[in-house]
């Protein structure tokens, strides 16, 4: 049996995701990530047992990426409001950065992968995001009626938004005015 080697796996996670973005899920196959890789298929078989469960698990990395970029730099310590804005800014961040890698996870919603099980396997890297949406409920800082996906929709969708329209050149950063739009989003979910 072949060892799994992590070099060779962010080779083919890289290759994955451009292959995937490029030619969506029904066009792509081994043999093209292979080839983009610069790999043989057999060494992709070594990873995954289908181009199906490739797929799969890449969006789940990329879900683990994601959420961890949002919360990169909040603290236990920080007051809700706080750790939510230095989220919406990082999902920002994130989504300019890596578009490719957020548009194939974006893709996974729209396609026959997008189940409830899968649904529940991602949902688990987004408990740091859950936990302060759960302080802020207790603490009176959010809406104690709007529930998870509300609060998601109503704080994060518009960063999305902000994000691609700066991707799509509508927007730059500093014309953005990142403080004055969470703030907009802010209001939406405070009591």
């Amino acid at each position: 049996m072949r060892v799994k080697d992590e070099k060779k796996r962010e080779r083919l996670f890289d290759a994955a995701v451009k292959v995937f973005s490029r030619y969506g899920v029904e066009g792509s196959s081994i043999a093209r990530i292979a080839r983009e890789a610069g790999l043989s298929p057999a060494t992709i078989y070594v990873y995954f047992a289908s181009k199906d469960e490739m797929f799969e698990g890449l969006v789940l990395e990329l879900g683990r990426r994601m959420s961890a970029a949002m919360l990169d730099g909040v603290e236990e310590a920080m007051a809700v409001r706080e750790a939510l804005e230095r989220t919406w800014y990082n999902l920002v961040r994130y989504i300019v950065g890596e578009f490719e890698q957020y548009l194939l996870f974006e893709l996974h919603r729209e396609t026959r992968f997008f189940d409830p099980e899968s649904y529940g396997r991602g949902r688990a890297y987004y408990t740091g995001l859950f936990e302060l949406f759960r302080r802020g409920r207790a603490d009176g800082s959010l809406a104690p009626e709007l529930s998870d996906y509300a609060l998601r929709a109503h704080l994060f969708a518009p960063a999305v938004r902000l994000a691609k329209h700066v991707v799509g050149g509508q927007l730059t950063l500093e014309e953005a005015r990142l403080p004055d739009a969470f703030a907009r989003c802010w209001r939406s979910v405070a009591p």
